[in-house]
């Protein structure tokens, strides 16, 4: 699956890599315990053990069985399917197991078995990484088949079939609903929104039952529990992204969910809650309808942007300095992570929500590594261009560029200045703060929560980009500081090459679309440089292009030299067929139309040294012809498939 065209629409699970994590799942690596130390990881030949403990009769043994499940994950990848597949047939049942903790844990290990093995998110405690998590197409594909769904589903409708569990589990009924956990019910839903965000067979077994209701009645649970509402409004915002689901419009359900987004947030729960409502009320054309203006939906982004995490996440790092030092009551830290968590998640679903509404009805890809040659955006690719096509030799001969959204919604965004707002989330932490959020799982996961957030805001800005004139969008420099350091900010690698190439490809939108952002030699030289260390044909990509739309538009031929020979040294150099194709590209756009640049490509002695390159780049790619590809030509973007 490639990436969509821009616009982007980014969902709030859907398509994207960062899976809703179960309530107090323990971090592989982690102990299970709460101090964060990391423990050896169990092998692949411990399945059978796992196996029989699983069936056994005692739930201590099961128990046990499901926390070496969790924390084994990461060595299951070399493992058949078919053993993979038996293990979640026994381990679904257990949603509702007998024992509390049982039913808990199975929640926890079915959440874990979504997650890719290669990413799965742990604490390094030597070398301070923390590393995101991402679904795993193959793993959920696997629990659908093993059908988890039957058992998934059979353990909510214990909820229907309780409707005031919530309240009786705390007053005089509460034996009446002693199986009937909300810990458990939120892992539950957790686990629904995981698998819904990923498998449509899973979003057609949601739509044929009625767990629907079970959500909307969870949400009204708010004066209750924070947590049951947060976690069944995020399972319906997923389930209901293009998936209407007809029950949900009832006038009690909008007059429910309208209210909830105009609600003024009180706190980092509520807000979340509210946000989440929102984007709800987005996908059902709530806010089309008129039941909820343009206007009040980004009031409650503009509130929930300008909140101030920081020192939130200042008193979570001291509370966690005491809690390993003095053995702090968990409990409490609990709560302060809680607080902090729906602060964080809040941003994000409100930069999901700002995305969503200047974006194109259309998911958004992954960026596999596999699928390096599909990286560019096609309209991307159109818009750059025609910005080259007209911009050669003189920056003020840009075509004009009118805002691609309603004239209502760019009013709002740019009286509200959200793009400088949206722009702030792309501050990194503090390597100090950082540090001391580390030394636990729940600091952690607010350091990923982070990262999550700023690859969110990138998408935001390059949407915002795309969609609204230069002409009346203002780039600030600092704006402009926070995009360029995302990508030094970050060492290059596996984990960090999304965010990183998220920047570049922003710092190329902003190129190409806003004459008056200018970069220098010298920060292309580190971005270069940067290049030369990173494995993503993305970022190189990007960077190429930069280069090319910088070398087009300059008038100093010293700085057309200079970016002409950091192309020609990656041409001799570069041996991936795409990234030559890119470099070859925009050579010839650099020299191909301006007269100036005659003298340029003299002293670079250009026809010479791009000659032996392209030649060779001819052959390699007429082999490919044997292996599937077609003959590509120069000017080409990517291989096309017979």
């Amino acid at each position: 699956m490639g990436k969509s065209k821009r616009k982007t629409r980014l969902s709030s699970l859907r398509h994207q890599s960062w899976p809703v994590l179960p309530t107090g799942a323990a971090l592989v690596g982690d102990n299970g315990s709460d101090d964060g130390i990391p423990v050896p990881v169990i092998g692949r030949e411990v399945v059978a053990d796992i196996r029989d403990k699983l069936r056994s009769h005692r739930p201590a043994d099961r128990h046990l069985a499901l926390d070496m499940m969790c924390q084994s994950m990461a060595n299951f990848d070399d493992t058949p399917d078919k053993d993979i597949s038996e293990l979640i047939r026994t381990v679904s049942p257990m949603c509702a197991d007998r024992a509390e903790k049982c039913r808990l844990g199975a929640a926890d290990c079915l959440w874990y078995i979504c997650v890719d093995n290669h990413a799965l998110r742990h604490v390094d405690v030597m070398y301070k990484r923390c590393y995101l998590s991402s679904l795993s197409d193959r793993m959920c594909d696997l629990m659908i088949s093993a059908d988890v769904m039957t058992p998934l589903m059979a353990a909510f409708n214990q909820y229907f079939s309780a409707p005031d569990w919530l309240a009786s589990s705390v007053g005089p009924k509460a034996h009446l609903s002693a199986q009937l956990k909300p810990q458990i019910y939120v892992n539950l839903c957790r686990l629904l929104t995981n698998l819904c965000g990923t498998s449509d067979k899973a979003l057609h077994l949601f739509n044929a039952s009625n767990v629907w209701q079970i959500l909307v009645t969870g949400m009204k649970s708010w004066d209750v529990d924070s947590e049951v509402a947060i976690a069944s409004a995020q399972c319906l915002s997923v389930a209901a992204e293009e998936n209407p689901i007809p029950g949900l419009k009832s006038a009690e359900n909008i007059d429910f969910i309208r209210d909830l987004c105009l609600k003024s947030p009180l706190n980092s729960s509520q807000m979340h809650l509210s946000v989440l409502t929102a984007t709800m009320a987005h996908d059902m054309d709530v806010v089309a309808s008129g039941a909820v203006t343009m206007e009040q939906v980004f009031t409650l982004i503009d509130t929930t942007l300008s909140a101030q995490c920081l020192p939130q996440m200042r008193e979570l790092a001291v509370n966690i300095q005491q809690f390993v030092d003095n053995e702090k009551d968990i409990d409490f830290l609990r709560q302060n992570y809680l607080n902090v968590k729906n602060a964080v998640l809040a941003k994000r679903v409100a930069l999901e929500l700002v995305t969503n509404m200047t974006g194109a009805d259309t998911g958004t890809g992954s960026s596999d590594e596999g699928e390096g040659m599909d990286c560019d955006d096609e309209d991307m690719e159109a818009s750059d261009a025609d910005d080259m096509d007209s911009n050669v030799g003189d920056e003020n001969d840009v075509k004009p560029f009118e805002s691609t959204i309603s004239e209502e919604l760019e009013v709002i965004i740019l009286g509200k200045g959200l793009l400088a707002k949206i722009g702030d989330h792309l501050c990194p932490v503090d390597d100090e703060l950082r540090d001391q959020l580390m030394r636990h799982s729940f600091g952690a996961e607010i350091v990923n929560c982070i990262q999550s957030i700023q690859l969110c805001a990138l998408i935001c800005v390059h949407n915002l980009v795309d969609c609204i004139s230069p002409a009346k969008l203002p780039i600030s420099e600092q704006l402009w500081k926070y995009i360029y350091n995302t990508v030094f900010d970050n060492n290059p690698g596996a984990d960090t090459d999304p965010l990183v190439e998220e920047a570049t490809n922003t710092i190329r939108a902003l190129i190409a679309r806003t004459p008056g952002v200018a970069i220098s030699a010298d920060d292309l030289q580190k971005l270069c440089i940067y290049c030369q260390k990173s494995g993503s044909v993305g970022v190189k990509c990007n960077v190429i292009n930069v280069m090319s739309v910088c070398g087009q538009r300059s008038q100093d031929m010293e700085f057309v030299e200079r970016v002409a020979g950091m192309l020609l040294q990656g041409l001799e150099s570069e041996r991936d067929l795409r990234l030559r194709a890119e470099l070859l590209d925009a050579l010839i756009d650099i020299f191909s139309e301006d007269l100036r640049t005659d003298a340029v490509a003299l002293r670079l002695d250009l026809i010479n040294r791009m000659k032996g390159p392209a030649v060779l780049f001819r052959k390699e790619v007429c082999i490919c012809v044997g292996g599937g590809y077609a003959c590509l030509s120069i000017g080409d973007r990517r291989p096309k498939h017979r």
